[in-house]
């Protein structure tokens, strides 16, 4: 897995995408999940709507849905359950 939480280049976030790479710069969560739904062709079910404001930031290539929100879990304690294509997020 490659995650890098010191994202420099803005530019390189922009045009990530282009590469297959998800690519995240202090994004709050608002913006991640209706990128990880385009991504990923899942539903995101938010619990708690306080977690939205939250922000991460992350290089992602070639990785699968688990192993995003694993490092979303590990960097920001952000907690999931995956049933079938919804994602499920909590406080």
């Amino acid at each position: 897995m490659t995650v890098k939480t010191n994202v420099q280049d803005s530019s390189m976030v922009e045009t990530d995408w282009t590469k297959n790479k998800l690519a995240f710069d202090q994004a709050r969560y608002s913006e991640v999940f209706p990128e990880l739904e385009r991504w990923y062709g899942i539903t995101v079910v938010i619990r708690d709507s306080s977690i939205l404001t939250r922000k991460i930031s992350g290089i992602y290539e070639n990785e699968s849905l688990t192993e995003v929100m694993e490092s979303f879990r590990l960097a920001t304690g952000l907690k999931y359950s995956l049933d079938g294509n919804r994602l499920k997020i909590y406080k």
